[in-house]
């Protein structure tokens, strides 16, 4: 701050490293709305390309696609991880039955009354729903089957 006690530094570990530009691009969409990365995956596809070039560091499409399909195959694994743990916790605590895509139960926890532990479980579904709605539709939208024998054959 202006009085010069309070410092604060934000390092985002995964844009700081080397790594494959399409699978990390695949990492930062794959929490966003669904409805609102189909609506706008292109542009931002568009956009990192173009950036890259004026950047020194052309990316041809063909391959930043390949590395950006194949790379929701991380997510999907990742995301599925404790999500029967999740799943479990919430019908324990009746919230499951009722459970809705972007329920706002999880936006509005002061007003509810609920408490930060299950908010906490309540954002973990939603991340997850995100996560597994964006890597099938990025799979489809971009022949991810087609890419991946591909890549099996070439091993």
């Amino acid at each position: 701050d202006a009085s010069g006690k309070l410092s604060l530094g934000l390092l985002d570990w995964q844009q700081g490293c080397l790594n494959n530009i399409g699978q990390e691009w695949a990492w930062n969409f794959h929490f966003l709305d669904p409805e609102f990365l189909t609506a706008n995956e292109s542009a931002f596809i568009e956009l990192i390309l173009e950036t890259c070039e004026k950047n020194g560091m052309r990316v041809p499409r063909a391959d930043f696609l390949k590395a950006y399909v194949l790379g929701t195959s991380q997510m999907f694994v990742w995301s599925g991880g404790g999500l029967q743990l999740v799943l479990a916790d919430l019908h324990k605590r009746g919230l499951f039955e009722d459970l809705l895509p972007d329920d706002k139960r999880y936006k509005h926890n002061r007003i509810s009354g609920i408490d930060d532990e299950t908010v906490e479980k309540l954002v973990g579904a939603e991340m997850s729903r995100r996560a597994f709605t964006n890597c099938c539709n990025i799979m489809r939208r971009h022949n991810f089957v087609g890419e991946w024998d591909q890549w099996r054959a070439q091993r």
